[in-house]
């Protein structure tokens, strides 16, 4: 299969889909705040820009959790603040 830039990470797509900490932490949702995958399994990142399937990088693929802003942002999405200040993306937190 070709990849592009539009290949998301679904199991059909991602050859190392199965054994990825991230997609193991966002199936278990720690945080009940992060939303579900979806039905399809994507985990929102771009096959070609997955630093876990980068050997250059120096964790694993199967290190649980995010390690990248990237997965920090598709996990938890922008929540609206109050009184004006900024937005947030973890619930009573700051960022």
């Amino acid at each position: 299969m070709e990849l592009n830039s539009f290949n998301m990470a679904t199991f059909v797509e991602c050859p190392e889909y199965a054994n990825c900490g991230y997609v193991k932490w966002r199936k278990e949702r720690p945080d009940l705040h992060m939303p579900p995958l979806p039905e399809s399994g994507d985990c929102g990142k771009l096959i070609t820009a997955c630093g876990r399937l980068n050997p250059a990088v120096p964790f694993a693929v199967e290190t649980y959790g995010p390690l990248t802003r990237e997965e920090i942002d598709a996990s938890f999405p922008e929540l609206p603040n109050k009184n004006g200040r900024p937005k947030r993306r973890l619930i009573g937190g700051g960022e």
